[in-house]
């Protein structure tokens, strides 16, 4: 059964069934508490208040401000268009000379990567390039 499925039947039974929130909790095999904010939610929205939410947070008060992140995608252009050093550091300086929140050289690359300005350069040899050595038997 699909959660809003369930919850849907559980308010009914508390609403229109008549049960208990204690029995429908045992019935259902849910906490009483979430039958009481399943109410809540089903007085002040109706059915549509027992769908599913998302869990997600509703703001993120760290992510790097979409202006920064576009004058750092503009300033890695501008550096690389003209020949000079466009890393992430260099970038770093000339947003700390613009007087914008600089953030840091990883989040810098991470920004450049989404961005495709970067092309990966692996340290390391794939696995699958690997040659096993096996002794002639």
């Amino acid at each position: 059964m699909a959660d809003a499925d369930k919850n849907r039947v559980i308010v009914l039974a508390v609403v229109e069934g008549g049960l208990s929130v204690a029995e429908a909790a045992q019935r259902f095999k849910v906490s009483r508490r979430w039958i009481y904010a399943l109410l809540t939610r089903y007085r002040a929205e109706g059915v549509a208040g027992l769908e599913p939410r998302s869990r997600a947070p509703r703001t993120s008060p760290q992510a790097t401000p979409a202006p920064v992140r576009a004058r750092i995608v503009e300033l890695r252009d501008e550096l690389t268009g003209e020949g000079l050093d466009a890393g992430a550091e260099s970038i770093a300086d000339r947003l700390a000379r613009e007087d914008l929140t600089v953030p840091a050289t990883s989040t810098i690359w991470r920004i450049l990567r989404e961005g495709e300005r970067v092309t990966a350069q692996p340290r390391k040899r794939p696995r699958s390039s690997w040659t096993r050595f096996e002794a002639a038997t």
